[in-house]
C-alpha cells in the first residue's frame, strides 16, 4: 500500500517582525489527491511551528512526539522552550533512527532568545539554521527561484506574507504534488497567526 505523502512546497522567510511560513494544502497518495485539506505546519507551543514535506504519518508522529517532550520541559523548567531547542531535540530524535528514519524533510520555526529562529532537518537528523529563507518538498525548485529572486533583508512581515504567497503559488502552477490553497502561518512577539488563502481548481494543478 503506498503512503500518504506531502509531496508538497512549504517555504519559511525570516524577518526583523518575526518569520512567516507557508504550504500549500494537498495530500497525494500515488497519483491520487487523497485530500485537499493536509496540515502541513502543525503548532507545537504557543510560539514554535513545525512543518515537513515527506510521508504524512511521520509528520503527525514527530510532532505529537516533539510537543509532549517540549511540554513536559516547560513544566519542569518553567521557562519557554526556544526553537533552537525544539529543533536539536527532534535532530536527536531522527538520527537515533537514522538507519530506518523518518521519511520527512522538516522546518522547525519559532522564538529564540529574544529573536527567531529557522532550523532546517533531512531525515538523518542532519540540522541548519537558516538566516534568510529555506523551501522545502516537490516543489522547492520554483518556490526558492523566487524567494532568491525577490528576498531582502529589510522584508516587513506583510512583505514575507505575500512572498511567501507568490513563491507557494509559483510551485502550484508547476509541481502536481503541490495545490488546492495556501496557508499561511506567522510568528511574532504577538504569537502565532494562521491564513488560509483558496485556490480554485482553475488555477490549482490536479493532473
Amino acid at each position: 500500500m503506498q503512503e500518504r505523502k506531502t509531496g508538497t512546497t512549504v517555504v519559511a522567510i525570516r524577518t526583523k517582525g518575526g518569520i512567516v511560513i507557508a504550504s500549500d494544502k494537498r495530500v497525494s497518495w500515488g497519483y491520487l489527491v487523497y485530500s485537499k485539506e493536509g496540515e502541513k505546519m502543525i503548532q507545537i507551543t504557543d510560539n514554535i511551528i513545525i512543518a515537513a514535506a515527506g510521508v504524512y504519518a511521520d509528520l503527525q508522529f514527530l510532532a505529537k512526539i516533539l510537543s509532549a517532550n517540549l511540554k513536559l520541559k516547560e513544566l519542569r523548567s518553567g521557562k519557554k522552550v526556544t526553537a533552537r531547542e525544539a529543533a536539536y531535540f527532534l535532530s536527536t530524535m531522527m538520527y537515533a533512527r537514522r538507519l530506518l528514519p523518518y521519511l520527512v524533510e522538516v522546518i522547525v520555526a519559532g522564538k529564540d532568545n529574544g529573536d527567531f529562529g529557522i532550523y532546517t532537518l533531512d531525515p538523518a537528523g542532519s540540522i541548519i539554521e537558516e538566516k534568510r529563507f529555506i523551501a522545502t518538498g516537490s516543489g522547492m525548485m520554483f518556490a526558492l527561484g523566487v524567494l532568491e529572486a525577490e528576498y531582502n533583508e529589510n522584508l516587513s512581515l506583510e512583505e514575507a506574507k505575500d512572498l511567501a504567497r507568490k513563491a507557494i503559488y509559483t510551485a502550484i502552477q508547476r509541481d502536481m504534488a503541490s495545490g488546492d490553497g495556501i496557508e499561511i502561518v506567522s510568528i511574532t512577539d504577538k504569537g502565532i497567526d494562521r491564513e488560509l488563502i483558496k485556490i480554485s481548481n482553475s488555477e490549482s494543478k490536479t493532473s
